[in-house]
């Protein structure tokens, strides 16, 4: 089991209101743009730190180990928030539809 799997184990479909389906959406799609715009700075933090004469190789050596361990890592939540935000509108525009249609009956 990977981390993307656990991250979108989450069952929509069963009794989620067209609210709560609106919500997951909204809030993933915004988990996934902080999550890129934090990995643009990172890359700006690492570019301008490789520039510094006082930045000790050691340490250089260190911080990238750890950033490139989180980055992995990175890539596979935003996948799954990107598929849970998308799980969730598919689910939303059905439970719509539903609405409509027991509506116009």
């Amino acid at each position: 089991m990977s981390l993307y799997n656990d991250l979108v184990r989450c069952e929509f479909g069963k009794g989620a209101a067209v609210d709560e389906l609106k919500g997951i959406q909204s809030r993933t799609d915004e988990a996934v743009s902080d999550l890129l715009l934090g990995i643009s700075a990172i890359g700006n933090l690492m570019f301008w730190a490789a520039d510094s004469d006082d930045y000790p190789e050691e340490g250089a050596k260190a911080d990238m180990y750890r950033l490139g361990a989180m980055l992995g890592r990175i890539g596979e939540v935003a996948q799954a928030l990107n598929d849970s935000a998308a799980n969730a509108a598919f689910l939303r525009s059905i439970s719509e539809k539903e609405a409509k249609g027991r509506a116009g009956k």
